[in-house]
């Protein structure tokens, strides 16, 4: 249901992927002929990428965490807020993109990331061709609204770092509170020089941040589609076992008989496997609460700080707040609130199904061996979890950790 969009997607993402560094530099590449991505004949280009992550692992990650703690403690942090908080964004960006290269600047991260998106790609196909052959490919309205929900959902995700996002890197790399650029000027007064020298340097300093940022950021979204496209291909394809076409009850989606149905909920469960393999391996999705968390309370503490009457009132700062908050919680919400929704679901379909062949002994033992299926973004998984499914509570401790987090710095701050 989603195969040939999404396909376009990740064409779209690779090859954005390229162009941010002037098709020089990329992990992975376009095949027109196949269709498909392919890792670089080339490479140099592979290890030149893992000399400049060394680099950046190495060198200025801990500089960005030093800056950060210098401009936090000192008189400038205060005086200048926007490059405090830009210091501190580079320093979470950073991370995560190191976090998701380390897998794919290895040949066999790349190929593994490449087979497990293949991999999906052609057990929807399967999937398709399977309900076709049914002759049960009408849908019902939930399940068209569910994929109309998704397929929107990943098509602002990838405007908004396609158009938007290089926007804005731009903008903040050549103004004056570019982080690199400060720290510079910090070291050595070069502005004492007249107003040329300063000049080139943010334009030098701007140009070489913002290739280098569009490079984290494409890599980034390359990453995150597969675990989107995960989620939201699992959310659909349980939506369309549980959806009904008419009002009788307990009647399965498509009209689909117990073995058809339980074909295409153990491919589904096979999928989930290949997927949470990799993604277990990315590390950075399965700490997308920390994250959250970490963006939220620093927006909403930031917001309270500028609008109080200590604060200067930035509207840069306060929408730049307001715009990562909003980011932060949609992505706990797609990443909490749609697995438990998968779960709600698988739950839903199984008891259909043991409501419907309670009586027969070998269906009833099956049903009894199966678990609800949700993708696994979790670092470790409670026995709870893994017989029900992440719940909607999950949701609200994040809104909790925020809302605490939040009040423990003001009282701080005061």
């Amino acid at each position: 249901m989603l195969y040939f969009v999404v396909r376009n997607y990740l064409k779209r993402a690779v090859l954005g992927s390229q162009r941010s560094t002037l098709f020089t530099l990329y992990y992975l590449t376009w095949e027109t002929k196949s269709s498909r991505v392919t890792i670089p004949q080339d490479e140099w280009r592979l290890r030149t990428l893992q000399l400049i992550n060394a680099l950046i692992a190495c060198f200025i990650l801990p500089v960005m965490w030093m800056r950060c703690y210098t401009l936090a403690t000192s008189q400038e942090g205060i005086d200048d807020k926007i490059t405090l908080c830009l210091t501190s964004l580079v320093s979470f960006v950073i991370p995560s993109y190191l976090g998701f290269a380390s897998v794919l600047m290895k040949p066999s991260g790349a190929k593994k990331y490449i087979a497990c998106f293949d991999a999906i790609l052609h057990l929807e196909c399967a999937l398709e061709g399977f309900v076709l052959i049914k002759q049960h490919k009408n849908h019902g309205d939930k399940l068209d609204s569910a994929i109309k929900e998704m397929l929107k959902s990943a098509n602002l995700f990838l405007l908004t770092f396609e158009y938007i996002v290089p926007i804005l890197i731009l903008f903040f790399a050549l103004s004056t509170s570019n982080p690199f650029y400060t720290m510079l000027r910090a070291i050595h007064n070069f502005e004492a020089y007249g107003p040329v020298i300063p000049v080139v340097m943010q334009v030098s300093i701007g140009i070489w941040a913002t290739f280098g940022f569009l490079f984290m950021i494409s890599t980034l979204v390359i990453c995150i589609l597969l675990v989107a496209y995960s989620i939201s291909c699992l959310y659909v394809w349980t939506m369309f076992l549980v959806e009904s076409k008419s009002n009788v009850s307990f009647k399965l989606g498509g009209g689909l008989g117990f073995h058809s149905c339980i074909k295409i909920y153990k491919m589904l469960r096979v999928m989930t496997l290949v997927e949470g393999e990799l993604i277990g391996e990315f590390i950075i999705p399965c700490l997308h609460h920390f994250s959250a968390v970490a963006m939220s309370t620093s927006s909403v503490f930031l917001i309270l700080v500028e609008v109080s009457d200590r604060g200067g009132k930035s509207v840069l700062l306060i929408t730049s707040c307001i715009v990562i908050l909003i980011y932060s919680t949609m992505l706990e919400i797609f990443a909490i609130c749609v697995n438990a929704k998968i779960g709600m679901l698988s739950k839903t379909f199984l008891r259909r199904l043991r409501m419907e062949n309670g009586r027969d002994s070998y269906r009833r033992r099956i049903l009894n061996g199966m678990l609800p299926n949700s993708v696994c973004l979790e670092c470790l998984r409670s026995v709870d979890m893994i017989h029900n499914g992440m719940q909607m509570s999950y949701f609200l401790s994040y809104l909790d950790r925020v809302t605490h987090f939040t009040w423990t710095l003001l009282v701080a701050y005061r």
